[in-house]
């Protein structure tokens, strides 16, 4: 299993069939694109980092990083997968 943390998307822009793009006008992907090299992904989105990738080793926010990855790795040992 992987399990992908990452701050909200920037949804711009919404395209038929779902699609979503930046303010940039980049398409963005609720798995950041990894589902094609991970089929047991779980994308967990951590509403309190704003900003980018880059917030989640800054205080405060590195402790909901803390927390969620936590919680993710005792779930993991009580499962055994």
């Amino acid at each position: 299993r992987t399990v992908l943390f990452r701050p909200p998307l920037e949804k711009t822009y919404t395209f038929r069939g779902g699609r979503v793009a930046n303010t940039n006008r980049e398409f963005v992907y609720e798995d950041n694109g990894w589902s094609d090299w991970t089929p047991n992904l779980s994308v967990h989105e951590i509403a309190s980092v704003p900003g980018n990738h880059d917030g989640f080793v800054l205080e405060p926010y590195v402790r909901d990083l803390a927390s969620q990855l936590r919680a993710c790795i005792a779930q993991s040992s009580t499962s055994g997968s």
